[in-house]
């Protein structure tokens, strides 16, 4: 199968399945219903993008990863819940937090010396006319 197919099929049955979900739990749930539709939909097509790079390719993320990533996820979660933020605070909340996932899947080696050096050079790239100016 072609990859772009394969990427409208895992990802076009989420918009629709939105709009129903959403229909159906937001009367009754108000904003929890909006959340327990985006975070269901999100883990199916994770779920989906897994098993599809397990089929066409053969890999799987290794076990040590996945109990990683629980952990980092439920500390975070955790975090979001019980930082009560709103308004303006909530712009410092999501970065904060966001940035401690980074920082924990650094600091339990998740990341290889490759992916740090891709990291650093997508922040530190000079800007064009910065690369002219030091050839004139």
């Amino acid at each position: 199968m072609e990859k772009p197919a394969l990427t409208f099929i895992l990802t076009g049955p989420l918009v629709p399945l939105a709009c129903i979900g959403h229909l159906l739990m937001i009367p009754p749930l108000g904003a929890s219903g909006a959340a327990i539709v985006t975070t269901a939909l999100s883990c199916m097509g994770a779920v989906a993008t897994l098993l599809a790079v397990h089929r066409g390719w053969g890999i799987s993320p290794p076990l040590q990863t996945c109990v990683r990533s629980f952990l980092i996820f439920s500390a975070a979660y955790c975090a979001a819940f019980f930082w009560p933020a709103t308004g303006l605070l909530l712009l410092l909340k999501l970065p904060v937090i966001g940035l401690a996932i980074i920082l924990a899947y650094y600091l339990s080696g998740e990341f290889n010396a490759g992916e740090i050096a891709l990291a650093v050079s997508l922040f530190s790239r000079r800007r064009p006319d910065e690369k002219n100016a030091e050839t004139l």
